[in-house]
């Protein structure tokens, strides 16, 4: 970290011996670079403060043992510059990327896939396709904040009413087959599924 500082203020310095005159003298200057430098390495800190809380979350969830992660042990924390930013690997192998970490903390999370259950989301069905038997019910559930859907079967064996964001839609199947099933009001942009029944 100190080595990042020096390295820092140094590029800071050279930089501003270079450029155009600010009327200020050059040590003003190297003052004010080194005060944002300051700054930029206790930014660095308090994220990696979070990050290495966030980890240990991670890894509790995991149902394994926490590492203790100090800021100089390379055994335990590999900090490294990739294209993807900065990522923390632990002792258990795990590498977590920043933006992993952050996408997990901005993003809600998955909702409980229940069996014979199809999330509505993004202009997505999840899961696609689905085998069930004769005699089970489908669910389709709008999990869409924004999004109207209205979902079909081809050959025509079912059509929903309009899905708004929290209405489902249940079609029990009576018999065996192949139905196809899309959404009617995105259908350009949505893939068709398939439901198998045995």
């Amino acid at each position: 970290m100190q080595k990042e500082l020096i390295v820092i203020v140094i590029l800071l310095f050279i930089t501003s011996c270079t450029l155009v005159p600010t009327g200020k003298s050059i040590a003003e200057e190297a003052k004010e670079a080194a005060e944002q430098a300051q700054a930029t390495a206790e930014n660095m800190e308090e994220q990696t403060d979070v990050l290495t809380e966030r980890f240990k979350d991670l890894v509790e969830e995991d149902g394994e043992e926490p590492t203790e992660v100090t800021e100089n042990s390379e055994e335990n924390v590999n900090e490294e510059n990739s294209s993807e930013g900065v990522s923390i690997e632990a002792t258990t192998g795990q590498v977590i990327s920043v933006d992993e970490i952050n996408s997990e903390i901005n993003s809600p999370p998955e909702p409980e896939v229940k069996p014979n259950t199809i999330y509505i989301e993004g202009l997505k069905f999840n899961p696609l396709d689905l085998t069930v038997n004769v005699g089970d019910t489908i669910v389709w559930i709008n999990k869409d904040p924004k999004k109207v859907y209205m979902i079909y079967s081809i050959p025509t064996e079912f059509r929903s009413p309009r899905l708004e964001p929290g209405m489902n839609f249940n079609h029990t199947f009576t018999k065996k087959g192949e139905f196809i099933y899309g959404d009617a009001v995105y259908k350009e942009y949505m893939k068709k599924g398939t439901i198998k029944v045995i």
